[in-house]
């Protein structure tokens, strides 16, 4: 059990650095092509980088400030842990999903500077904060009883489309991001001829993993729109997630690094993961020390 712990946290620190390395050559892109002083945001919201501004309680508004978040993020993402040796190595599995999830939101944020846009007219991007408070108070309130991080895509197309109407069935949102060789949760149920967008339930961010950066970033609204909690204040953040909304990751491909990192950033939010694999469970609750920028 320990051993397979280990390879799993192993996983989840590999998969954050290279997910921060994506967000440094893509920063590096925009900057060249823009400069440093670009605008950098998601469009309609007064909540900048919603994920990185609510538990940071920083305001990022041109590719420089992206500059000065990455620096703190690369500090959250430690070694991988050497194999003969054994370290409290849970907290900093933690801090490198979080800090992997910090990335992902910086690589969809530079989309809206340089590209790529949504394709096909089935990927959603950022949502705007109108939606996020008329969706986001139904997890409030109960009368949605959380939402799915759904990532991958399942091995076809009728079993994808039974399994998203059990799930809308009992009340749940099906946020949707990341590929599995290729193959997506979306466009499996378009093919299907199932309706996605927000008043179906079905969202479907974007075809990468880094388009779940925007999953925990409404959670994140969420908490600071109806909780009334001040940006940069993570620990009661935290907490009214935990508290209030339910959320879990389904894996439906197999776990590589970027998912192990995803998975470990969606422990600090209270979400376990459910997948084929077995998935060791990262209990304790990580309260952050000195990530946030100052």
């Amino acid at each position: 059990m320990a051993k397979e712990v280990k390879e799993f946290i192993s996983a989840a620190i590999k998969g954050a650095h290279a997910i921060i390395e994506e967000a440094t050559e893509k920063l590096k892109r925009a900057i060249d092509i823009k400069g440093s002083n670009h605008l950098v945001a998601f469009p309609n919201t007064d909540y900048y980088l919603p994920l990185i501004y609510g538990l940071t309680g920083t305001k990022v508004e041109k590719l420089s400030d992206v500059e000065q978040v990455l620096k703190p993020v690369r500090k959250l993402s430690s070694k991988v842990p050497r194999k003969k040796l054994w370290l409290p190595y849970l907290g900093d599995a933690l801090d490198a999903g979080m800090a992997a999830l910090f990335a992902g939101e910086i690589i969809e944020a530079i989309k809206y500077v340089i590209g790529p846009e949504p394709e096909d007219n089935i990927w959603l991007g950022a949502p705007d904060d109108a939606i996020v408070r008329k969706h986001g108070r139904k997890f409030v309130d109960g009368s949605a009883s959380g939402f799915v991080v759904a990532i991958g895509a399942a091995p076809e197309a009728e079993m994808a489309a039974k399994l998203v109407r059990e799930m809308c069935a009992s009340g749940l949102y099906i946020f949707m991001a990341g590929d599995d060789n290729g193959k997506t949760l979306a466009k499996q149920l378009a093919g299907k001829g199932i309706r996605l967008g927000w008043d179906t339930s079905l969202v479907p961010f974007a075809k990468g993993i880094y388009g779940h950066a925007h999953s925990f970033g409404v959670a994140t609204r969420v908490a600071m729109i109806f909780g009334g909690i001040n940006p940069g204040d993570y620990g009661k953040i935290l907490h009214y997630i935990r508290d209030r909304i339910f959320g879990f990751v389904l894996l439906l491909k197999g776990f590589d690094d970027e998912a192990c990192a995803f998975s470990a950033g969606a422990t600090n939010f209270g979400f376990s993961t459910i997948a084929e694999e077995y998935v060791p469970q990262l209990l304790p609750i990580h309260h952050y020390r000195s990530f946030i920028p100052r």
